[in-house]
């Protein structure tokens, strides 16, 4: 009897602990999906977007009615793979946010945020591979009790391109060559060199700055044929290269090559 007591208790505590426990993950109870998708979305209590590839594009302050407003960017901007918005302020309810781009299309986010004080939406990734923003709209209003609020947009600026600077062909023998640049080419950051027609021994690559200060890149090169180096960056933020000179030769049994220089902005 003392036995049976005890496993009915042990049952009347499991019961009510196994009928009110959490659906399974993709199993959520109807009504508790409906009631999600009918609140807004909550926006992040974070920092601004880390500065590394980001970059603000402009701010708007709300006056604390409904309103919309448009933040101008522009083709000298750049091109960009995603957004986020940053609320300072006040807490703030983002009623639409659409991307004008620079041919003309456009891109709704389809979202509704609630911003509390201070707080991030989530990277907002654009259709397309990288584009440039003409503007960004926006429509919102403040929450009960809010005052004033500043909207600020940032954008992640797409990888920076490869500028193809010169190349010059090889002719089978110990030889030193220069790739002329310049300060129309623009500045850089980092050079990429690649061999196509043969294989070829790169003994020394030296980067000669606008400023006449050089940079030795203290790599000694094997390339098999069509074949590039890695990314070498230059030091400082960004420079101006007014020559990059080459010593090299081919690999026994290499015939001609031709060597390019290409520089990443």
């Amino acid at each position: 009897m003392h036995t049976f007591r005890t496993l009915a208790l042990a049952l009347a505590i499991l019961v009510p602990a196994t009928a009110y426990a959490d659906p399974p993950a993709g199993k959520k109870d109807k009504n508790e999906k409906n009631e999600k998708n009918d609140k807004a979305d909550k926006a992040d209590k974070a920092d601004p977007p880390a500065t590394v590839g980001w970059k603000k594009l402009g701010q708007q302050d709300v006056n604390g009615k409904v309103d919309k407003d448009v933040i101008t960017v522009g083709a000298d901007d750049g091109v960009f793979t995603a957004i986020q918005v940053k609320v300072e302020g006040s807490s703030l309810n983002m009623f639409d946010i659409k991307v004008v781009f620079g041919n003309g299309e456009t891109f709704d986010a389809k979202t509704k945020l609630v911003f509390d004080k201070d707080t991030t939406t989530r990277v907002i990734d654009l259709p397309g591979e990288k584009r440039v923003i003409k503007r960004v709209e926006f429509k919102y209003g403040n929450l009960p009790g809010g005052g004033k609020a500043r909207v600020e947009l940032w954008g992640k600026a797409a990888p920076a391109p490869l500028v193809k600077l010169g190349q010059q062909d090889v002719n089978g023998k110990v030889d030193k060559d220069v790739i002329a640049v310049g300060a129309d080419d623009g500045v850089f950051t980092a050079i990429q060199v690649k061999v196509e027609g043969s294989s070829l021994n790169m003994y020394d690559i030296k980067v000669v700055f606008g400023n006449g200060e050089s940079f030795d890149a203290k790599t000694k090169l094997v390339f098999d044929k069509d074949t590039t180096t890695r990314m070498i960056d230059l030091p400082g933020n960004k420079r101006i290269i007014k020559r990059v000179e080459f010593k090299y030769g081919n690999l026994p049994g290499g015939g001609k090559a031709r060597v390019e220089l290409w520089g990443k902005r």
